[in-house]
């Protein structure tokens, strides 16, 4: 493992400092629906959803497996309200790869869990519901 230099080291912990004060600055003002629409709006674009359709669609992002938990959707949210790029260049890169994954989780979701890919940015999108089994081969009728 190479070693690192002084100057890495030190920017590494800034980092590091950074990210910690910043989950808890998000620790104080966590909403998970702020995140999951500021990901969406600068990802996906303009969108448009009933508040009742949107809060069914991040309940059902929050009961996936491996979606995070509270703390740790705080500090993602913390890093979504600054600039995503800037943060995330100076946190260590195993949090980036994080923020990245919950990033593609929460786009992901939305274009296969809602109608947006079929009624477009400018008709409200509707919650539909996880999606049902793929595979063409599946039995169901095994008992």
């Amino acid at each position: 493992m190479p070693r690192l230099t002084r100057r890495q080291s030190i920017a590494a912990v800034a980092g590091g400092g950074a990210v910690v004060g910043l989950g808890g600055l998000g620790l104080l003002s966590s909403r998970e629906g702020d995140l999951v629409d500021s990901i969406l709006r600068r990802t996906v674009g303009p969108y448009k959803m009933k508040n009742e359709e949107f809060t069914r669609f991040v309940a059902d992002l929050g009961t996936a497996p491996g979606y995070g938990g509270r703390a740790k959707v705080s500090m993602f949210r913390a890093v979504a309200v600054t600039d995503p790029d800037t943060v995330l260049r100076m946190a260590p890169s195993a949090f980036g790869k994080k923020y990245e994954d919950y990033e593609r989780r929460v786009v992901t979701g939305f274009l296969t869990r809602t109608d947006f890919l079929a009624v477009g940015p400018a008709q409200p999108a509707s919650f539909i519901g996880a999606p049902g089994c793929g595979n063409p081969f599946a039995r169901f009728d095994m008992t």
